[in-house]
């Protein structure tokens, strides 16, 4: 499926849910230019290191506002990268990158359920732990074979997030096997770092994590959930849909050439 679907929601609602999924997963840096939110995190992970053009205030042109977003990332030694939605704004930024010679990368969309149709999805009888706080079993499951640099900035990003949360772990016996994060912003939990041990994959773990997560939601009040998934993972797509989870619209990324 192309992250450039036809969006199932008003481009409104589609600004509300990138605010949220900025704060979701917050940059170790960001700055406020006219609107948009220019964020850094050491190179780590593209929404962290990504322009989030959902707004546009001022009268710059936009010639103007893309030198700006150029001028900080060369400051941080990256490439400018804009994460393009339905709600990208002003009006034409993505034909204006293209026009520049900026690359897609990344097509992802985000996906929304009802939480009492994500509680019955069936999962693996492993033992899910739930936490507050980010505890050693949930890093060691989900920066399984990551560097020490892109385990610290990732780290980083998960000790940043304010909102309330859990951490999941499902454990057989000992040893984390899979684990996930749930988020909760306005009534509506967002589900990511969902990420399943290679040796343990296609047992119901995910569905596992994602049905207790949604619990928890279902108890802080939360009457809807979302994520992000990238349009070319299907075995993801598959647990999510098995989950009741339907597209509401895609979204890419732009990054500048050499």
């Amino acid at each position: 499926m192309s992250a450039k679907t036809e969006p199932a929601i008003p481009v409104e609602e589609i600004a509300d849910h990138e605010r949220c999924n900025a704060i979701g997963w917050p940059a170790e840096t960001v700055e406020h230019h006219f609107g948009w939110k220019l964020r850094y995190n050491g190179g780590v992970t593209r929404r962290a290191n990504s322009v989030l053009p959902i707004e546009a205030g001022g009268a710059l042109s936009l010639d103007v506002r893309i030198l700006s977003a150029e001028h900080f990332y060369r400051k941080h030694n990256l490439a400018a990268c804009f994460m393009i939605s339905p709600a990208a704004r002003p009006e034409g930024l993505d034909a204006a990158l293209e026009s520049r010679g900026y690359r897609v990368e990344g097509g992802s969309l985000v996906q929304g359920a009802e939480i009492a149709t994500v509680q019955a999805i069936r999962g693996s009888d492993a033992e899910i732990v739930l936490s507050r706080d980010l505890t050693d079993s949930w890093r060691a499951g989900y920066l399984e074979g990551e560097g020490a640099d892109r385990r610290r900035k990732i780290t980083g990003i998960m000790q940043r997030i304010s909102s309330a949360k859990r951490f999941a772990v499902a454990l057989e016996g000992d040893v984390p096997v899979a684990v996930g994060l749930g988020l909760l912003i306005d009534r509506r939990m967002i589900l990511l770092g969902m990420q399943t041990s290679p040796s343990h994959r296609r047992a119901g773990h995910g569905a596992a994590i994602a049905k207790a997560l949604a619990g928890w939601a279902a108890e802080s009040g939360a009457t809807r959930a979302i994520l992000q998934v990238e349009s070319d993972n299907d075995a993801a797509m598959a647990l999510y849909a098995k989950a009741g989870y339907r597209t509401l619209y895609g979204y890419h990324y732009r990054v500048a050439g050499e």
